[in-house]
């Protein structure tokens, strides 16, 4: 497989890390990869580059991410795959996400500028309730990452489907978005 993606000029970021190529990898045996390599590699110690120190940290970054790093093994086990197919969405986790994200900025924005106690009052009491909702959500959210993580470790490598690694992967990008946009309403209404 390194040979292939030498051949059509991709780097290998699983070889870089002398990490096995697979859908899932250990985010703990990486990251341990990582710091074992970077502590000669780095510029500042002797016989270190940046150069290598660069490929080292971008080999992480590639391989943390689920998304990615299906990316990364369909572009160097199926070299030249292309995907038409969108990816599938639960429009109705999306809808009540949505929903539910837009009436925490609107509480917080209301909280944030109102300072009468009784005016606040309730406010606050809606923004538990909107508290309440996004931590539904958010644990919705970890069951989708669970039953993905499992989706992903059974993903067969030999020979890979790509169309079901492309799939998998905007699968990732479409979870992670989700709880980052359930995390910042979190946030914001905790600051009003």
């Amino acid at each position: 497989m390194l040979l292939r993606g030498k051949l059509f000029g991709v780097t290998d970021f699983f070889a870089i890390l002398g990490l096995p190529q697979r859908a899932w990898l250990d985010p703990e045996e990486i990251k341990n990869h990582h710091h074992r390599l970077i502590a000669t590699a780095h510029p500042d110690k002797p016989g270190g580059t940046l150069p290598e120190a660069t490929a080292l940290n971008e080999a992480r970054r590639v391989l943390e991410s689920h998304s990615l790093r299906l990316r990364h093994l369909i572009e160097l086990q199926q070299p030249g795959f292309s995907s038409d197919q969108n990816t599938p969405s639960d429009w109705e986790l999306v809808s009540s996400t949505g929903e539910a994200t837009r009436e925490a900025y609107a509480l917080s924005q209301q909280l944030s500028q109102t300072t009468s106690p009784i005016l606040r009052a309730p406010l606050q009491v809606r923004a538990k309730t909107s508290e309440h909702r996004l931590a539904a959500l958010k644990a919705l959210l970890l069951e989708h990452k669970s039953t993905l993580e499992e989706r992903t470790r059974a993903l067969a490598l030999d020979p890979l489907d790509p169309g079901q690694a492309w799939t998998l992967a905007g699968e990732w990008t479409f979870l992670n978005r989700l709880e980052t946009t359930v995390h910042e309403a979190q946030t914001a209404l905790k600051t009003a």
